[in-house]
């Protein structure tokens, strides 16, 4: 009998090791699955941004706005990068969400030839860009 008892004891252990590992696996599954950036083209008068885009915009045909997601809470360290991919003289405005600011104002604006702007979050409600 002292031995059905040391399987039982042992085949418990394999079953909490099992959870254990399965917790794991969870946890890096939505770790994977987590929000990821795109590659996305902008384009019509208003484009809305996601953490992690690089927003590839064309002017060409007038001026445009990429709209940054908003910073109500802590995203420290996630960007956005904007790209003109045109050699028009149209502008792009970068706009943050209300309430927040890029280097301190509410908005930026790129016009250069193949110019681009990376924003990243310092903080809530804080984008630096450069």
């Amino acid at each position: 009998m002292p031995r059905v008892k040391k399987e039982g004891f042992k085949r418990l252990e394999i079953i909490e090791a099992m959870e254990s590992v399965q917790d794991a696996v969870d946890e890096l599954d939505e770790m994977v699955q987590a929000p990821m950036g795109t590659l996305k083209f902008g384009g019509g008068d208003n484009t809305e941004a996601k953490f992690g885009d690089m927003v590839v915009v064309d002017p060409t045909s007038g001026v445009l706005t990429v709209s940054l997601p908003s910073l109500n809470e802590t995203k420290q360290g996630m960007s956005v990068t904007v790209i003109n991919n045109s050699n028009s003289a149209n502008t792009i405005t970068i706009a943050a969400a209300d309430g927040d600011t890029i280097n301190g104002a509410g908005t930026r604006t790129i016009g250069a030839v193949y110019d681009w702007l990376v924003c990243i979050c310092t903080g809530p409600h804080s984008w630096v860009a450069k």
